[in-house]
């Protein structure tokens, strides 16, 4: 019943009103809900963009500290001195450019870590400009404070490059260092600049921000230990498998070592020569020869060289920091860049034959060459070597005993000695030693690798 003096049905919506609030609440509804969900998504999106680009930082960082443990391994492989940039001073006089990534000798930081009390020592690298750009430290002092590094010059200006900064340190035993290594995703410090914290695992934990601006941090270390060159230094200054045919030439053959017993050629094959022998005081010269060795003669020629040398001749030259001879190299040019400047010994390989002519001084006390030849090695003239000569056969022609020809170290052949000449052959025990404990690449420990 209506109200009095209001129509009948007044006041009230019809259906169709009813229904279309409805509609417009629910409508109204849906909209805000579908915002909210809009709004979540799009915050659940930035959250996934920014982890994924944390992450992608984490893993360049990542990178970039695996790269720093390689290159500060590469560093260690040989015999060279480095300059401030990381670089040999004669390859920078030569205006090569010191901004090149290259697995540049450092036998030198190698060398500055065996003393005791010796510091650690820093390098770094950062990419800018399409190039990597390293520092080195010049020299390490031989005692430092406790814990404090010797860092090298501070890098220069960079862009958003990846960076790495590497720490070398005594590990506690001979012949084995730890290298420790800080990579980030962009040349921030700790990886441009030295920071207490660097390569330590302590402060910034791998893969978080090393800065404010979202640059990734990782740290990484292994342990190095230093192969020999040497497995067995051979006990005698001529070795061979064969026999020496140097026709009454006079070769000279020499080793006044007692702990060798003063063997001066240890041969499968005969002495078909006039020698000069020269062995331990009161020795008698021809006991200081060994002819027709049946084991020796019987052993394989690969397990020869795998004996003395550790592997054969074809692994020997693809160990780190074993420099190669090509056929198209001028090889006596060559070889006497290698050893200019050298800071100890300096490896070379080559494969075919090699061919060497004198007047010529290849190696020195303080740089002594190892030369490992696949193949024949010819030799001609006053050719003087400082070091360890390996080859399958050697022929030497056209020496004199007053020429000042001959080895001083020692030869191993896998076959036989040829040739006129009349070089001296002399067994250097201390050279022997030298190349059996420490004169070679430094490889990882296995099972050394972690992040702190």
């Amino acid at each position: 019943m209506s109200p009095p003096g209001r129509p009948k049905g007044e006041g009230r919506r019809s259906a169709p009103q009813s229904r279309g609030a409805a509609s417009l609440t629910v409508l109204l509804l849906l909209l805000a809900a579908a915002v909210l969900a809009a709004a979540w998504s799009q915050r659940t999106l930035v959250s996934m963009l920014r982890s994924a680009e944390a992450e992608a930082q984490a893993v360049r960082a990542g990178e970039a500290a695996q790269a720093g443990l390689a290159w500060g391994q590469a560093l260690l492989q040989g015999s060279e001195a480095l300059d401030a940039d990381c670089a040999p001073p004669s390859a920078n006089a030569a205006g090569a450019g010191s901004g090149d990534m290259r697995a540049v000798p450092a036998q030198v930081i190698a060398d500055a870590l065996a003393g005791a009390g010796a510091a650690p020592l820093e390098a770094g690298c950062h990419h800018t400009a399409g190039a990597w750009v390293c520092r080195c430290p010049r020299r390490a002092p031989a005692a430092e404070p406790p814990g404090r590094a010797v860092a090298p010059e501070p890098l220069p200006a960079a862009d958003d490059g990846p960076a790495f900064r590497v720490r070398w340190e005594a590990a506690g035993a001979p012949g084995r260092l730890r290298l420790l290594a800080t990579g980030c995703s962009r040349a921030r410090p700790p990886c441009t600049a030295a920071a207490e914290t660097a390569g330590t695992g302590t402060g910034t934990d791998a893969g978080r921000p090393a800065s404010r601006d979202g640059a990734g941090l990782a740290t990484a270390q292994v342990l190095l230990v230093r192969l020999p060159v040497l497995r067995r230094p051979p006990g005698a200054a001529l070795t061979a498998r064969g026999r020496v045919d140097a026709a009454a030439a006079g070769l000279g053959l020499h080793n006044a070592d007692a702990g060798s017993l003063g063997l001066a050629a240890q041969l499968g094959g005969r002495l078909e020569a006039t020698a000069r022998v020269s062995t331990l005081p009161g020795g008698r010269p021809e006991g200081a020869l060994v002819e027709a060795d049946a084991a020796l003669a019987a052993t394989d020629e690969a397990d020869f060289y795998t004996d003395h040398l550790g592997s054969d001749l074809a692994d020997w030259a693809a160990l780190p920091g074993v420099r190669r001879l090509t056929r198209t190299d001028d090889a006596a040019r060559t070889l006497a860049g290698w050893l200019n400047g050298a800071g100890g010994a300096v490896r070379v390989a080559a494969a075919g034959e090699l061919r060497l002519e004198g007047p010529l001084q290849l190696g020195t006390p303080a740089a002594p060459l190892v030369l490992v030849v696949d193949g024949p090695l010819h030799l001609r003239g006053a050719v003087r070597v400082h070091g360890l000569l390996v080859a399958r056969t050697l022929r030497w022609d056209d020496a004199r005993p007053d020429d000042g020809a001959g080895v001083r170290g020692a030869v191993l052949l896998g076959g036989d000695w040829l040739g006129d000449a009349a070089p001296d052959l002399v067994r250097d025990d201390r050279l022997l030693q030298e190349l059996a404990s420490r004169a070679g690449p430094w490889v990882r420990m296995p099972g050394s690798w972690r992040e702190p």
